[in-house]
């Protein structure tokens, strides 16, 4: 047997691993970098194992290199213990980043520490640095192409006093010679009352401030020309303004920390009093009185709330700029004074946090999401969670929504760690429980199903083969406080979906986009007690409310989340794509929310039925505008929408059309195959045409001659004789008893109107179409119906439209 070598293996797998696409490769990486969850975007705690790839082959580099270097400052972060040494791993990063900024080197800061300008390179300077023995320095790749996160936690580490270069130790003692009452640009009144005491003497003062200016300049160095790529950042809250000033750069930013780098905050109760140095005194007796204070009321609470503000607005004008961007704001502190922790007031975290869209998939609830709690109390989609520890909770889980509220909504909750919530806490699990008991086996039949079918939120995961649901009940109104929504299913085999009342109104719409075979789809309310044939319709403030959205039309639509409207529902995008889709049937309050759009994702629709009819007839009209016709676009990039397939088209309810030009495109344009019309409701019974005089209905027809037309049922009351010849339509019965038709040529359609019974139509009682109106003549069979049978008079009627 021939042996093979270990070279030889190890090139072939080299080479089988640099032939695998990159994509699939950078997947690789990324379990090779053990991803833990709920950590945000600083995910990583082992990038050791990708560095060896940098040496095996280009194509492994092209792959490895962004994920190592993304977030070039990740390290776990514990500020009580600080290491006996210069941190590296900070520092060699940073000079290499800032060598790529010119404008780095005009900060005389960082200059000084990370040796920029060109002297610093000479031979004859002791701080030089070797570019052939030195590994730190500037490397031939541009590693800020890769730079996606600049979070540099625990920044303080990376100046320690021993450590200090003599360049440096020179500039700052300058510093503390030439400045009493300041220190690198800072008044020392803006300090509280009383903290100065805590450091041994100015020079440690000097040290820390350095150290907060240091970290203030290096990550605007850094960040500055790259703020378009990144996807994380911290800002120091003392040079928040340069950062709002750059907030349109922003475009790919989805979580920001602000770093308390300012010690607003200090408590000097809370420790022992400590002789002042004397350099402190001697301060003093220039001009500052005891207590840290000078002649002005010393300021420190107007700049923490002045602070407080601009990180605010940071945060909302970037919500604006680039909606649902941002994912995550927050405030810490940089504990960069000692003896003082520096804290932001709750309401000011909420208030930032309302700025932004809550976690899609929260799936905990403890001490870490308390205040994206309570500033999202409404709209957070508590089904995701998994687990609550409530233990630390004073108060309901949600501040202002009761426990028996939240908890039926937490359907994956595992575990639970609380305290008492009292008696009949579970009250609704029980009656819940009976209610899905009370289901007889094999059938849709409850103790109540006359009103009521509650199903399983996870039911339709189960039936994955399923190719047929018909689910009916007696459900006519409805709260929206009461839904729980049952979560989307991949149905490929799925068919017929015929939904009557509460599985209507539980349904997730987004399975629509995982039925890819659908090819009849109902969804409907029951009628009224009172009439059948009529369904309720919340008011439309609470109904779009109850889907997030605030307006009433696709240009007043907005999100609700400004408002803190809750949303318990799953919204209708109406942009599925439905290939073997032929009948659609709406009624209720999916009717009302029905965009046409729709029809272009169901290219073999045929059958159309949209019934908004209320109880009575003054319920809320639906509007049909020029903006309806479109794909939604600028100019003449509208796309125009056509249902070539459709044949049948019923609109039932109050349907207002905005002019006889919209109509006529509405009918004729995006329905051109459309020969059967029906259309009933309104104050008249006519639906579409009732805001309209049968001559516009007759216009409509008679201008497109064309058209398919077969079948008309106007909803309106049959007109008298007179007036149905004055808009050339004849019934047959006219036609056969008096009148030779042989030069008046006809349409092809018949019109029907509402009899006797407003819901039914004779189909043998219908009136035909003249083709042209542009003649006169007096025909005897026109006869008004109040007209006198024994006058000789003959009656002329001009048809002439």
């Amino acid at each position: 047997m021939q042996s093979t070598s270990p070279h030889a293996t190890t090139t072939t797998n080299k080479d089988h691993l640099s032939k695998l696409p990159p994509e699939i490769l950078h997947q690789i990486l990324l379990l090779l970098t053990f991803p833990l969850p709920n950590q945000g975007l600083n995910h990583r705690i082992a990038l050791f194992p990708l560095l060896p790839l940098l040496c095996v082959s280009k194509h492994l580099a092209h792959v490895a290199l962004p994920l190592i270097y993304d977030s070039p400052y990740f390290r776990p972060y514990r500020p009580n213990r600080a290491p006996p040494q210069l941190d590296e791993g900070f520092e060699n990063p940073t000079r290499q980043l800032l060598q790529r900024n010119s404008k780095a080197r005009e900060c005389k800061v960082l200059d000084l520490v990370y040796r920029l300008s060109k002297d610093a390179n000479d031979a004859t300077n002791p701080d030089a640095i070797n570019p052939n023995t030195d590994g730190e320095a500037i490397s031939a790749l541009d590693y800020t192409a890769h730079i996606r996160i600049i979070d540099p936690t625990g920044f303080w580490t990376v100046f320690l006093e021993h450590q200090i270069s003599p360049r440096v130790v020179e500039y700052l003692r300058r510093q503390e010679e030439e400045e009493e009452e300041r220190v690198m640009g800072v008044e020392l009144d803006q300090f509280p009352p009383g903290y100065l005491e805590r450091f041994k003497n100015k020079w440690d003062f000097v040290l820390r401030c350095f150290q907060v200016d240091l970290h203030r300049h290096v990550i605007w160095h850094v960040a500055e020309p790259i703020l378009e790529q990144l996807r994380g950042l911290s800002i120091p809250i003392s040079d928040v303004d340069r950062y709002r000033e750059m907030v349109g750069r922003f475009e790919s930013l989805e979580q920001v920390s602000f770093i308390l780098d300012e010690a607003f905050d200090f408590d000097a109760n809370r420790f022992s009093h400590r002789p002042m140095h004397p350099e402190w005194v001697g301060i003093w007796k220039k001009g500052r009185e005891s207590q840290g204070k000078v002649g002005r009321q010393w300021t420190g609470k107007e700049r923490k709330e002045e602070a407080m503000r601009k990180m605010i607005e940071f945060v909302k004008e970037h919500s604006l700029l680039f909606r649902g961007r941002l994912t995550k704001a927050m405030c810490k502190d940089g504990w960069f004074w000692p003896d003082t922790q520096q804290s932001y007031p709750e309401d000011i975290q909420i208030e930032m946090l309302t700025s932004i869209p809550p976690a899609p998939k929260l799936k905990s609830l403890s001490r870490r999401e308390w205040l994206l709690v309570k500033a999202h109390p409404e709209t957070i989609d508590f089904s995701w969670v998994e687990s609550i520890d409530q233990s630390w909770f004073e108060e309901p889980v949600c501040k202002g929504l009761p426990n028996d509220w939240v908890l039926p909504r937490c359907r994956r909750l595992k575990c639970l760690s609380t305290r008492p919530f009292g008696p009949d806490s579970f009250k609704w699990a029980v009656q819940e429980r009976r209610d899905l008991d009370s289901l007889v086996s094999c059938s849709t039949t409850t103790a109540r199903s006359r009103y009521r079918i509650v199903l399983d939120r996870e039911l339709l995961l189960h039936c994955p083969n399923i190719t047929s649901i018909y689910i009916n009940d007696g459900t006519r109104e409805y709260d929206f406080s009461e839904i729980v929504p049952c979560l989307p299913a991949y149905l490929p085999r799925l068919l017929d979906l015929d939904l009557w009342g509460w599985s209507a109104l539980t349904f997730d719409p987004e399975t629509l986009s995982l039925t890819p075979g659908l090819s009849s789809l109902t969804c409907t309310i029951g009628g009224t007690s009172l009439n059948q044939n009529s369904v309720f319709i919340p008011p439309v403030t609470e109904l779009y409310r109850s889907f997030g959205l605030l307006g009433e039309t696709e240009e007043e639509v907005v999100e609700v989340e400004e408002t803190g409207g809750r949303i318990v529902r799953p919204r209708w995008t109406w942009d599925w794509y439905l290939p073997m889709l032929v009948g659609l049937c709406f009624s209720g309050e999916f009717a009302y929310l029905f965009r046409f759009r729709m029809l272009t994702g169901c290219p073999q629709l045929k059958h159309l039925t949209l019934d908004i009819r209320t109880n009575d007839y003054n319920g809320p009209p639906r509007f049909i505008t020029e903006a309806d016709l479109f794909i939604a676009g600028a100019g003449e990039t509208r796309e125009r929408i056509v249902a070539e397939r459709l044949t049948e088209l019923s609109l039932r309810g109050i349907w207002v059309v905005e002019s006889e030009t919209t109509l006529s495109r509405f009918l004729v344009d995006m329905f051109p195959s459309l020969n059967e019309l029906e259309t009933r409701g309104g104050s008249n019974g006519g639906g579409v045409f009732s805001s309209f005089s049968l001559g516009s209905m007759m216009s409509i027809i008679r201008n497109n001659p064309n058209h398919k037309w077969q079948e008309v049922h106007t909803g309106l009351m049959e007109p008298r004789r007179q007036e149905a010849l004055g808009y050339g339509l004849c019934h047959p019965e006219w036609e056969a008893d008096t009148l030779d038709f042989e030069t008046a040529e006809m349409l092809g359609i018949k019109i029907l109107f509402k009899g006797g019974n407003e819901d039914e139509y004779e189909d043998n009682d219908f009136y035909r179409v003249l083709k042209v109106l542009d003649f006169e003549r007096d025909v005897s069979w026109a006869i008004r119906d109040d007209y006198l049978p024994n006058s000789s008079i003959p009656l002329q009627v001009p048809w002439v439209f």
